[in-house]
């Protein structure tokens, strides 16, 4: 069964959801947290929300996967206009790995034409790269039997040369 990239720890208690509440109340609501100025772009939206969310205890992946989720369920305009790398985390190290080279601005580079190479989301290399790190397949809820779309498989393969 594929693994999560939750940001629970038991030990920490409800001192992350305490955080988060702080944090959203700073806006006045939740929805204003996410949203942020009206003439933003999805991309400055989930930037800033994502830089905001540095809370103890929400690391890099946690804060990634709820916004790509919320973008994508449409409850808010969000969307990856880069991965956000830095740090230790799983992605960051499965892309400095991958791509060859370790400066942020280039590996958000590199990252950036490998998904429009390959006609994926941004959000998309992101777990593959974890995934990839990992050498454990994170599903984040399709499922342990999912298979990839053939058409999909066959431009990502195109695209890397397999």
């Amino acid at each position: 069964m594929g693994i999560g990239r939750t940001a629970h720890d038991p030990g920490r208690g409800a001192r992350t959801l305490e955080a988060y509440r702080t944090w959203a109340s700073r806006s006045g609501t939740q929805t204003a947290a996410y949203t942020g100025d009206a003439a933003w772009t999805p991309e400055r939206r989930f930037a800033r929300a994502f830089e905001r969310l540095a809370l103890p205890g929400l690391h890099r992946d946690a804060r990634f996967d709820l916004l790509t989720t919320l973008g994508r369920l449409g409850v808010y305009d969000l969307q990856a206009g880069s991965l956000a790398l830095g740090g230790a985390n799983d992605v960051t190290v499965g892309a400095k790995r991958a791509l060859g080279i370790g400066d942020p601005l280039l590996l958000e580079r590199r990252a950036a034409d490998l998904a429009q190479a390959c006609a994926v989301r941004l959000e998309a290399l992101d777990l593959g790269l974890h995934n990839w790190q990992r050498a454990e397949r994170a599903t984040l809820g399709l499922g342990p039997n999912a298979e990839p779309d053939p058409e999909e498989l066959e431009r990502v393969e195109a695209a890397l040369g397999l």
